[in-house]
């Protein structure tokens, strides 16, 4: 599977620039994807709902209660580090998302979330494709200084996201409707 600088260099090579050795090397696209990385990982990852960024979790109660509007408030995980709650196991559960905690008036808290995955190798091919054109389009001003090459990026990852999301939402059984589900969604 292809590394950090494999990614680096995909992103460069939209950019019709060089590929970088290292990311320690002295030249400005080094240091520029070096500054972007992490946001970039992070910006993709909660963009999908990514077969290989699904994580389940039962959240430890936090001590507090929420001042009002929820009666119980639990703290989001951080190994790995929760970027965005896909949902809670009870889909009818209703709940809020503030600052690194997730209020509810349920008394358990068990979620399915979007995690921080930071080893490459995890990534699926058609992220590693997202990610690249996202760093492209985040690295194109300050490594160009040139706007229509960062609108091109972008609307390249855009383009990639949609194709990644249909390829990735293949894998598994398709989620099944109750009917009482569908006549309360028509209320």
């Amino acid at each position: 599977m292809a590394g950090k600088i494999d990614i680096i260099n995909f992103a460069l090579r939209i950019l019709g620039q060089a590929p970088i050795t290292a990311i320690t090397d002295d030249c400005e696209a080094a240091r520029i994807a070096d500054d972007v990385w992490d946001i970039c990982v992070d910006d993709v990852l909660a963009d999908h709902n990514w077969n290989f960024g699904t994580f389940r979790a039962s959240l430890a109660e936090d001590a507090n209660s929420p001042e009002f509007g929820y009666s119980n408030q639990f703290t989001l995980p951080t190994n790995p580090y929760c970027l965005r709650v896909i949902q809670m196991e009870d889909i009818d559960s209703e709940y809020k998302v503030e600052g690194r905690l997730l209020l509810t008036d349920e008394g358990e808290a068990k979620i399915i979330y979007i995690g921080r995955v930071t080893d490459t190798t995890k990534f699926s091919p058609k992220f590693i494709s997202a990610l690249a054109a996202k760093l492209a389009s985040e690295m194109a001003y300050p490594l160009l200084q040139s706007i229509t090459k960062k609108k091109l990026a972008m609307e390249d990852y855009r383009m990639k996201l949609v194709d990644a999301r249909a390829v990735d939402g293949m894998e598994g059984s398709v989620d099944k409707i109750e009917a009482e589900e569908w006549i309360n969604a028509r209320e």
